[in-house]
């Protein structure tokens, strides 16, 4: 085995085993609480076989091209992915007990405007687009992700952010539309950062 078909192995076998890990809690977490309801139910599946399919085909390029591969470029897009899952912990915390791997509203949901919530309303998503950037660089996956993470996976990011939305608003009614009006979607709107700088 050569250092970049070793590389690979060790990292696709620490972040399964974290994603894996992770989306069991989740999934028992949700189950526990068990006071919500939920929407769109298949989505969070969709979105899950869609992520695998993705690292394989990451996989199955990367092999392919092995004496092309740029320690620079997936070094990079290790840091993105390490980004991506550290911000994703602060969101999932920010969110507390609403947060669930469904689209649900729970029992007495409110708009959370705390933590990352005060700047963008879906930091969760943008975090999961920006692992499947890292996810490509990693693995030096041009294709793959031009065509997949870009072509199948981010379409998918905003079909579930779309069909949130419209849950969270015949949940929420004017107390959402207010927040959306008010706070970007992926990244903070100029008055947010203004007033960010002047507190």
């Amino acid at each position: 085995m050569n250092t970049v078909s070793l590389f690979i192995t060790i990292f696709l076998v620490l972040s399964l085993g974290f994603r894996l890990t992770r989306l069991v809690i989740a999934i028992r977490k949700a189950k526990f609480r068990n006071s919500g309801r939920t929407a769109a139910r298949p989505m969070f599946w969709i979105m899950t076989i869609s992520y695998v399919v993705f690292l394989v085909l990451c996989v199955m390029e990367n092999q392919r091209r092995l004496n092309a591969f740029s320690w620079a470029l997936s070094f990079a897009g290790l840091f993105l992915y390490l980004t991506s899952l550290t911000l994703r912990e602060k969101a999932m915390h920010d969110l507390g007990r609403f947060f669930s791997p469904d689209i649900e509203i729970r029992h007495q949901h409110q708009v959370v405007k705390t933590g990352f919530y005060r700047y963008v309303r879906h930091p969760l998503l943008a975090c999961m687009a920006l692992e499947i950037v890292g996810l490509g660089m990693v693995f030096n996956a041009y294709a793959t992700l031009i065509f997949v993470g870009f072509g199948v996976y981010m379409p998918l990011i905003y079909l579930r952010k779309w069909l949130e939305e419209r849950t969270l608003r015949a949940a929420l009614g004017e107390a959402y539309r207010v927040y959306e009006r008010e706070v970007g979607a992926f990244w903070p709107r100029w008055n947010i950062l203004s007033r960010f700088h002047r507190n």
